[in-house]
């Protein structure tokens, strides 16, 4: 899977980090030809972000060979892309793929293990690394993922703060949203027993179960169902590669998390030869 980047969004990772000539190459007077090629240095990784980097690349007037796509594993010190060009260009870029390599990929391989280990679909929630958000979810699909929200616009999900503001009953207020919003399905998230039994009497597609035990929720699920066979349910908060498993078990029909944004960079290795080698 590929995102597209608008002109002004590549412009703006570049600028970054090289928003003008580079004191260092120029210093020592780099010149010449050559090539940098990118592999994972430890592990094997979920690839993510290859779209974008060829095309940071190109901006520099690089040429890209990439030997893998978005999605595919990648075996620690293989070869997953190549730039050939100007010396100092290749300077100018690598640092700047380099991060990009070792984000995306921890988020799109962290996302594949979760995947492989869950029972049930799984999605991200809004809380990605601000700034960075598409690249973010971009490497949650090449992961096998979902994304639950991209933003406020996507769906409609009512928190229990959300209810403090609102003037009439939550009944008439369902009712209200469901004549008005006939394509979107309408959740509701709850983080007590007692919320997700009367919850599950309205007339609402999906039910998020926040916070709950693995025991918690199979009960809890169970009696949802005696109530409305029809309600979808998720599970949200605390959800990680170490519980996925047993709590994607438990009944649910899907997983959300925010696991996969919050795992430390993967280390990518670039590899810098020169053409009279």
């Amino acid at each position: 899977m590929k995102f597209f980047y608008s002109e002004s969004e590549i412009d703006h990772i570049i600028a970054e980090d090289a928003n003008s000539f580079d004191i260092t190459s120029n210093a020592l007077k780099i010149g010449g030809e050559g090539s940098l090629s990118f592999m994972p240095k430890e592990q094997s990784v979920v690839l993510s972000s290859l779209v974008l980097a060829k095309s940071i690349g190109k901006k520099f007037d690089l040429d890209v060979s990439t030997y893998k796509k978005n999605g595919d594993t990648c075996s620690k010190g293989d070869i997953f892309i190549s730039f050939d060009g100007e010396c100092r260009d290749l300077h100018k870029i690598w640092k700047i793929v380099q991060n990009l390599f070792e984000r995306s990929f921890s988020i799109s391989t962290y996302t594949k293990m979760m995947v492989e280990k869950s029972s049930v679909p799984i999605y991200t929630n809004r809380k990605a690394p601000i700034n960075s958000k598409k690249i973010a979810q971009e490497a949650v699909i090449n992961g096998g993922g979902f994304i639950h929200r991209s933003n406020l616009s996507d769906s409609i999900l009512i928190f229990e703060e959300h209810l403090i503001y609102t003037h009439s009953s939550l009944e008439d207020t369902i009712k209200s949203i469901r004549e008005e919003y006939k394509e979107h399905n309408i959740s509701i998230e709850c983080s007590t027993k007692e919320s997700a039994t009367r919850f599950a009497k309205l007339d609402i597609d999906i039910l998020q179960l926040d916070n709950f035990t693995q025991e918690e929720l199979g009960e809890l699920i169970e009696s949802i169902k005696k109530i409305n066979s029809n309600i979808k349910t998720s599970a949200a908060g605390g959800i990680n590669l170490e519980n996925i498993e047993n709590i994607s078990s438990c009944g649910v029909d899907f997983i959300i998390t925010s696991a996969p944004y919050n795992q430390k960079p993967i280390d990518i290795k670039g590899v810098f030869t020169r053409d009279d080698e």
